[in-house]
């Protein structure tokens, strides 16, 4: 039998030591270890939607310190070769600098939208490689600070987030604050709705805590990427993916700056109790052009 790489993330080695249960809405109706099989590679992995993985994805430094073994090859569907240097071309760009998550995830529409036009692996890998390079270089910074300011997908994907019912496990005084801020949102006018996400966006508050967070929306890209195979196994929904990733991360944006606007206590436990809920929920916003609409969140 053929043996491959078998990889286990920090977060699931100490997941695994937690003999403890969970007892959070994401583990109602499924274990929070899994096994991710394709006949190339086996990835150990955990589901965000369980409050107690999240924290462990989420909150550690050294969440995504692989472990590597060998397995025997599993019974599984093999990898297109195009997908994999996708693949771990999207992981190089959000491990490559200390870069904020949008402008990672604005490199990483750039890579999807010039690879159109690449159909050899490796011609994605090297399309790779180059915005790596910018990245770090501080260019494609520069390239998303000269993209123009749409809010129109920012509001759409904001009324959105208003509507979600978020079964996150808060305190009851910190649920009921976040519930009534969300129906406060929901029911804005156009034009108060617009004042109401410059109001968040400006807020330096916002700013100073995405700064000192930042390996936790490096974890969340990382998660993305390792778990879902992003962009997927689907070359023809590679966009779409890109877009639904880009509204996962500006809502999570959104709800931290309720949080901060609101006064209420963003540590780990909330945070991962936050990012959960988010993940149990999937509503999303659909758009007939996923690569502009998710670039539009980011900016």
């Amino acid at each position: 039998m053929k043996s491959i790489e078998s990889y286990t993330p920090e977060f699931v080695v100490r997941l695994q030591q937690d003999v403890g249960e969970c007892h959070c809405p994401g583990c109602q109706h499924q274990p929070s270890l899994v096994t991710l099989r394709w006949q190339e590679q086996i990835r150990q992995s955990a589901l965000l939607e369980c409050d107690r993985a999240a924290g462990e994805i989420l909150c550690r430094e050294d969440a995504f310190m692989l472990h590597e073994s060998l397995a025997e090859q599993p019974d599984a569907s093999p990898l297109d070769p195009r997908v994999m240097a996708m693949n771990q071309a999207a992981i190089n760009l959000a491990i490559a600098s200390d870069a904020p998550a949008e402008q990672v995830l604005y490199t990483l529409g750039v890579l999807l939208s010039k690879s159109r036009e690449q159909s050899e692996p490796q011609q994605i890998e090297t399309l790779g490689e180059e915005l790596v390079g910018l990245l770090q270089q501080g260019a494609m910074a520069q390239a998303f600070e000269q993209l123009p300011v749409i809010d129109t997908w920012k509001l759409e994907a904001l009324r959105m987030l208003s509507r979600c019912e978020l079964d996150a496990s808060l305190d009851p005084l910190t649920g009921m604050t976040l519930v009534l801020k969300l129906n406060e949102i929901n029911v804005l006018t156009p034009r108060y709705l617009q004042d109401m996400l410059q109001e968040l966006e400006q807020d330096t508050r916002l700013a100073a805590f995405l700064q000192s967070h930042h390996s936790v929306f490096r974890n969340l890209m990382l998660y993305e990427f390792y778990h879902h195979l992003f962009p997927g196994e689907d070359v023809a929904e590679w966009e779409q993916q890109y877009h639904h990733l880009c509204q996962r991360y500006f809502s999570l944006k959104m709800l931290c700056a309720l949080f901060i606007q609101s006064e209420l206590t963003l540590d780990n436990e909330n945070i991962a109790a936050l990012f959960a809920a988010r993940q149990r929920n999937t509503a999303i916003v659909v758009s007939d052009n996923p690569l502009l609409t998710g670039i539009s969140l980011l900016r």
